[in-house]
């Protein structure tokens, strides 16, 4: 919800297509979402049902989708922001 209000406010503020911002910036990161929360409710599911230990088992599953998604945050990053 958060990335169509603001793809929303971009697109006015531009005066570009709404879908060619929503596509540009927010559709790439989805899998990723959908990756983390699939963990997240699966660690959840197994703490409730009653061995916390299990739900530890996601954790490296959540760093692995967290590395990987920095790694390709990094990879796209304007040229001009760089630090030299």
């Amino acid at each position: 919800m958060n990335s169509l209000l603001v793809s929303g406010i971009i697109s006015m503020l531009q005066e570009r297509s709404f879908l060619k911002v929503w596509q540009t910036c927010f559709l790439w990161p989805f899998p990723y979402y959908l990756i983390g929360s699939d963990i997240v409710i699966r660690m959840a599911i197994a703490s409730r049902a009653g061995d916390w230990k299990v739900s530890l088992l996601g954790l490296p599953l959540m760093y692995l989708a967290y590395v990987s998604y920095k790694l390709i945050v990094e990879r796209f990053k304007p040229r001009a922001l760089e630090v030299e």
